[in-house]
């Protein structure tokens, strides 16, 4: 359902920009400021800064800025009603339950259908729950007894039961309400083939519902516990398709359930599979997620990202297990988090090690797991004699890729030395390999291997753009200045389509604020980026007198003005001199000396072209 016409601007103007933002990232206050790591490119000096009062971010490094609603469409992977939503959450504003009169004809269907899933899901989640404590549940509770799982665990992380029916949860759902097409939707029930009808996906399994980042249920896992006495046909786990609500590869099990812990821990534990997450989560490992036992996806990595700056990866310790860890690594590493992984005893996964050996024992294994170049150069010698030059030589290439994506190039150089090292390698050929791997993946990367996106630049008068920081920074005069501005200040000056649409919107009373005022101007990306650098400015800007520093701006564009004449009036010069006009050169030549005592009677500012 659309939220009320409006209530984006009171979510944006109420909501603690610093408060939000710092749920995310770790902020510190630098003068009127706030600083932090920027949570979307990798770096090691803070150049994300957040201003309170403007409500604005903007990261220096990698150019992402805006309001706080967009901040948390990008860390939440949301849409904008869904940021408005977690940002009223989250700042205690009460959000309508109802579109204003007049509007609900025009609600979105996309949003409509969105919300029904959820609540589908939501009606889901508590039925299988309801069935995992009745009688009809008990064989499941016996299972997951076996397993290790204690019933209140069960019941924090909302396990269920999908009754041994056709039709059980299809009918439950439908005399809530909700029709045969919707559930087929949210994946909840197959259409049947041959005749009409639908029939349930989920039949006799222990359900583990997948939530969002925001808790809320998206989709399903059910996993077989009695396959062989039933005789049944079917995979051990059964997950839902690809819903309107639900992508596959987007989201992490037991996500909600850690991210504080994560935070808190500085590093997240990343499992494959649900009882993988299941039993270190119980035992007290509680950064701990799972990849919901499909390949490791970027959308993943950057979810992540979010929350962490370091992963440890503990798959299964059997060979497809081993492929998966590294084919995890490149992904992660390609997202910026640091990387370690923790090796378990061959034989052993996360959910038979804590049962063996407790959650203390493998909090500790994960606390010193190592770093996942030892890894990779362990996996490539292992049973291998490494007296062999070959065999070194191939334990590199099998490196070489996991070293190249290193993004920092002094750790890429220590690593190098350190494979050298340990391969008995001449060390300066290592790294001209390194640097040859790189290069070849340097065309989509930024400075140091950071992949950064960089609006192109704003051909700008440095006048211009300090013009745009007084109009911007003075709210309480930006509509005087902008009315001597349209009064003719700028008329024949050189200035560029974008600062006069600023001026005429201010001159109309637009309030001088990111948010409104890049909404009325139709701002692109290269302006909005302007903006942000204009409100969030790197340095203080200079005390002086508004009315002086204004003044200073406009002498900037009238010295380019001139500038630009006397480069016309030379060109003038040198053709009146190739036909031998003796009489126009003088003109013109009269014309440029003028403009040139002129400039340096007044000294006017010099001015140059302002770059992102």
């Amino acid at each position: 359902m659309r939220l009320p016409r409006g209530f984006s601007d009171e979510v944006r103007q109420q909501a603690d920009i610093v408060k939000i933002i710092g749920d995310y990232v770790s902020l510190k206050k630098r003068g009127t400021n706030y600083m932090a790591l920027c949570p979307f490119h990798q770096e090691k000096s803070p150049s994300f800064a957040v201003h309170p009062t403007k409500g604005i971010f903007k990261c220096f490094g990698c150019s992402e800025g805006g309001d706080v609603i967009h901040f948390v469409m990008r860390m939440e992977n949301c849409d904008f009603p869904e940021a408005i939503r977690l940002i009223a959450q989250k700042s205690g504003i009460p959000i309508p339950a109802a579109p204003e009169p007049g509007q609900a004809a025009t609600a979105d269907p996309e949003q409509v259908r969105a919300a029904s899933l959820y609540a589908l899901n939501e009606s889901a989640c508590a039925f299988f729950e309801h069935a995992l404590q009745s009688n009809e549940g008990s064989a499941a509770r016996a299972y997951l007894a076996e397993r290790g799982i204690r019933p209140e665990s069960a019941v924090r992380l909302r396990l269920g039961y999908a009754p041994d029916t056709w039709d059980a949860l299809s009918g439950h759902l439908r005399k809530r309400g909700a029709t045969s097409d919707l559930i087929v939707t949210g994946g909840l029930a197959v259409a049947r083939e041959e005749s009409s009808g639908i029939y349930d996906r989920f039949r006799d399994r222990i359900m583990f519902p997948i939530l969002d980042a925001g808790g809320r249920a998206v989709a399903f896992g059910g996993r077989s516990f009695r396959a062989s006495q039933t005789g049944r046909e079917g995979p051990k786990y059964l997950n839902s398709p690809e819903t309107p609500i639900y992508t596959k590869g987007r989201h992490l099990y037991g996500l909600p359930y850690a991210r504080e812990a994560v935070k808190r821990e500085q590093f997240a534990v990343l499992v494959e599979g649900y009882l993988d997450f299941l039993l270190p989560f119980q035992e007290g490992v509680s950064n701990i997620v799972a990849s919901l036992g499909t390949a490791l996806t970027d959308p993943q990595a950057s979810l992540l990202k979010r929350f962490a700056r370091r992963v440890v990866v503990n798959f299964d310790s059997d060979p497809a297990g081993r492929s998966a860890t590294l084919r995890s690594v490149e992904v992660l590493m390609r997202a910026g988090l640091q990387v370690q992984v923790l090796a378990l005893p061959d034989g052993e996964d996360p959910d038979s090690f804590v049962r063996g050996q407790g959650g203390a024992e493998y909090a500790r294994r994960a606390a010193e797991a190592q770093n996942y170049i030892d890894y990779v150069v362990d996996r490539a010698v292992q049973g291998r004699d490494l007296s062999h030059p070959t065999t070194r030589v191939e334990a590199f290439r099998t490196a070489l890729p996991f070293l190249a994506i290193i993004p920092n190039a002094i750790e890429r150089t220590a690593f190098g030395d350190h494979v050298a090292a340990r391969l008995k390698l001449d060390p300066q050929l290592v790294h001209q390999e390194i640097r040859r791997e790189a290069q070849g993946r340097k065309s989509a990367s930024g400075p140091e291997g950071e992949t950064l996106s960089r609006p192109p630049s704003i051909s700008m008068t440095e006048s211009e753009f300090l013009l745009l920081e007084t109009l911007l920074n003075e709210p309480e005069n930006a509509t005087i200045l902008a009315g001597a501005l349209s009064a003719g200040e700028l008329d024949g000056l050189p200035c560029t389509p974008f600062l006069r649409r600023v001026t005429a919107a201010l001159v109309a009373g637009v309030a001088p604020d990111y948010a409104t005022l890049a909404d009325h101007i139709g701002a692109n990306a290269q302006e909005r980026d302007v903006l942000q650098r204009v409100l969030v400015p790197k340095k203080p800007v200079p005390e002086k007198a508004w009315r002086d520093w204004f003044t200073d701006c406009l002498i900037g564009l009238k010295r380019t003005s001139m500038e630009r004449q006397m480069a016309l009036l030379q060109d003038a010069m040198d053709e009146a001199l190739s036909k031998g006009d003796d009489q126009a050169y003088r003109e013109h030549w009269m014309r440029r000396t003028g403009l040139k005592r002129v400039l340096a009677r007044n000294g006017l500012l010099e001015t140059r072209t302002i770059s992102n």
